[in-house]
Formats: structure tokens, sequence, C-alpha cells
């Protein structure tokens, strides 16, 4: 019994021996440096200084306040000074508008100039290249002979259908005494209506009615002088119409409606479309 009681305190011994000695070997592992494959960088003393104001607190790290300076600007009013214009400088202020307006004239007089100097440049353009197109001088008067043939065949046609209306409406002295009747007509509705109307309105308005008599008077009396200038100034131009119509009559009722008549009522330069005898050709062949 003895000798067992040996050999377990022995093994026990041995075991606790074991474990004391693995646990030494484990902390000498721990113990020792680990080497990590990553080469870690050198630090200076300028990234350990930085590292240490990183591990100070927050508010260590936090920016100061700007303190702000306010500063005050005295301003001094001057008095204003008012000047005395004297004869001398209302001279000299007449002049400059004077010589304002006379710049003024001759920049528009200098802008109608170019403007008359372009349009001349133009026809010298068209005249020249007209020219290099072998046409000339020939080719441009060509041109104007058949826009005058043409016009002068227009005004014939409109001549001759003129004409024959004013046949069936009983002839040219009919024609014109129509027109002028006409004319009588339309003065006469303008003039009498527009009197008419106004010194109506005007005597039912409401504040002719709120003067008192004597004004009414006065006014009434305005209105018919105004009426009478204006009765006599109708008279006259029916006068001056009656006047026109006999004269047309006298010189033009043989002859009828001729092309000169034509022209001058279609607004027309005579002379630009009939320049030398083509339109007494025309004329005696209609």
């Amino acid at each position: 019994m003895e000798d067992t009681t040996i050999n377990l305190s022995t093994t026990a011994i041995s075991t606790t021996a074991t474990t004391t000695t693995t646990t030494k070997k484990e902390n000498k592992t721990l113990s020792s440096k680990f080497k990590s494959p990553f080469k870690s960088p050198k630090l200076d003393d300028a990234t350990l200084i930085n590292i240490s104001t990183l591990s100070t607190p927050i508010r260590s790290c936090s920016t100061p306040k700007a303190t702000t300076t306010t500063t005050t600007t005295t301003t001094t009013a001057h008095p204003m000074i008012y000047k005395k214009i004297t004869k001398t400088d209302q001279e000299e202020i007449i002049l400059k508008k004077k010589n304002m307006l006379l710049h003024n004239e001759l920049v528009n007089q200098i802008k109608s100039y170019e403007r008359e100097n372009n349009e001349l440049k133009r026809m010298q353009k068209f005249i020249t290249n007209d020219y290099s197109r072998g046409g000339g001088e020939g080719s441009t008067q060509q041109l104007i002979k058949k826009w005058r043939s043409i016009s002068q065949m227009t005004m014939s046609y409109l001549l001759n259908s003129i004409s024959c209306k004013i046949d069936k409406m009983g002839g040219y002295e009919e024609f014109i005494r129509k027109e002028f009747n006409m004319e009588k007509q339309k003065l006469e509705y303008h003039l009498d209506d527009g009197i008419r109307e106004s010194y109506e309105e005007v005597m039912e308005s409401e504040e002719f009615q709120n003067l008192n008599k004597d004004e009414q008077l006065e006014y009434q009396e305005q209105m018919e002088n105004k009426l009478v200038e204006l009765e006599n100034f109708k008279t006259k131009q029916l006068e001056r119409l009656e006047n026109e119509f006999q004269s047309i009559i006298k010189n033009d009722s043989q002859g009828g409606l001729d092309m000169k008549q034509l022209a001058k009522r279609l607004k027309v330069d005579y002379s630009l479309v009939f320049p030398s005898e083509d339109g007494e050709d025309i004329q005696s062949q209609h």
C-alpha cells in the first residue's frame, strides 16, 4: 500500500512538473516579439509630434474664436457750394446748345450724303457688272424700253376699258358731273353731321344744364357763331368744286378722257412712261 501511494505522488509531481514546463514555454513564446510580414514605416520627430497632438483631447484641437474688431468711420459733411450763374455763363450755355444742334444737323447731312453715295456705288457696280457680262449700256436701255412698252400697253388697255364704261354712263361730261356730286355729298355729310351732333351733345350735357341762364346764352351764341363760320366754309368749298367742274367740262368735254388724265388719276408719272413721241403715237392709235 505504501508503494502505491508513493508511485501516485511521484506521478502527480511529474505531471505538475510537465505542466509547469509547458506553461513556461508558452509564456516564452508569448513574450517573444511578433514579427509582422509588413514593414512598419519609420517615424521621425515631426510625425511623433503630430501623433502626440492627435492623442490629445478634442477640446485642445478646437480652433479659438475669431475676435471681431469694429471700426467706426466718421464722415464730415461738406457744405454745398452754390455758384452764381452770371450772364457769361448763360451765354456759354446757349452757345453750347446751338453748337449741339448744329452738330446734329451736320451729322444728319453726312448720313444723307453717305446714303446717296452708297446708292451711286450700287448703281456703278450694276453698270460695271453689266459691261463685264458683255451687255453694256445697250442691254440696260433695252430693259428700259421693254418696261416702257409694257407700261404703255397696260395704260392703253385701261384707257379703252374705262372709255367704254364712261360711254355707257352717258359720256364724259356725265361721268365728271357724278364725280363732283359725290364730292359735294361727302363734304356736306362730314360738315353737317359733325357740327349738328357736337352742338346737340353740348346742349344736352349735364355741365351745360348746370350753368346759369346767362352763361348758357353766351355759350349758345358762341356755338351759333361757329356754325355760321362752318356754313361759310362749306359754301366756299362747294363753289370751288363747282368752278373746277366747269373748267374741266370746258377744257376736256370734247376730247374726253385721255392718257394724261388717266396717268394723273392713277398717280403715274406721264413723262416716265411716255418720254417723247411714244405717248402721242399711242394716243393717236386709241
